[in-house]
């Protein structure tokens, strides 16, 4: 067996050691909200022309069932229309120890003077119990689709939400919601934690004098995340000496080489 070889052996072991259950999954939600809603003055009061609601929600029947919900409100009168829309999904890896939630195209488009748009309480969940100490991880992309007739004020983004100690992580932002990074919070065994993303667009705006502009506003937001383990000693000992061994057999190799070199020279 070659130093190749073992690396690899030695690989496999420590994953067998290292990939022990982690999360015991509990409930997971998705609960979209979208309003329109279109507005004239009369004189130098605002009246409503034009409100339309629309709601969905996603919700564990089979525990590490992928979610989906999708809302789109749209609201017309006589001079304007707007429609609010987005959807999401999120999906899990083996055991409830990974997943994926993705926010796709939460925005409003239309053509409008005097518009509204709501999908302030957009929320996806996820409980899980720690069976061991470790680590919670989620790596966020959240970036914008398109700006026309307006920029990206208004599309805020999502916020962090984490039961735990540490809190959550706010990350929206009325001007520019572009955020990337990694939020990363401890676990400890047999305690229930609750992970959580909420946001999405909301504004309201007025074009004055009455201009009735093309609007097409969306921003989307990927998130990924982890629950890992933190090494047990044994672990980190096996390791250790799997180092040394691969280290000694590799000058093993080496000195064996010199020698049947040396043998052939002569």
């Amino acid at each position: 067996m070659n130093s190749k070889h073992l690396i690899i052996t030695l690989a496999v072991f420590l994953c067998s050691l290292t990939n022990t259950a982690l999360a015991v999954p509990v409930s997971a939600l998705i609960d979209l909200h979208a309003e329109a809603v279109l507005k004239e003055l009369d004189g130098d009061t605002a009246v409503v022309t034009s409100l339309v609601l629309d709601s969905a929600t996603d919700s564990w029947g089979t525990p590490l069932a992928p979610l989906h919900a999708a809302v789109n409100a749209t609201a017309v009168d006589a001079n304007q229309s707007l429609t609010v829309s987005g959807s999401a999904e999120a999906t899990w890896g083996s055991g409830g120890n990974s997943g994926h939630v993705s926010f796709s195209e939460f925005g409003y488009s239309g053509e409008a003077n005097f518009y509204l748009v709501g999908l302030r309480n957009n929320f996806w969940s996820y409980s899980f119990i720690a069976d061991n100490d470790g680590s919670f991880s989620m790596v966020y992309d959240v970036s914008v689709v398109d700006t026309i007739g307006s920029d990206a004020f208004g599309l805020i983004g999502w916020n962090i939400n984490w039961s735990g100690p540490g809190g959550g992580l706010l990350l929206s932002d009325v001007f520019d919601p572009t955020a990337h990074g990694l939020f990363s919070r401890p676990i400890v065994a047999g305690q229930l934690y609750t992970v959580g993303l909420q946001g999405g667009p909301g504004l309201e705006s007025i074009c004055l004098p009455d201009c009735n502009i093309l609007l097409s506003n969306h921003v989307q937001g990927n998130f990924d995340f982890t629950i890992s383990p933190v090494p047990e000693p044994s672990v980190v000992l096996s390791f250790l000496l799997g180092l040394i061994t691969l280290n000694i057999f590799h000058r093993r190799q080496v000195y064996s080489a010199n020698i049947q070199h040396h043998d052939y020279e002569y």
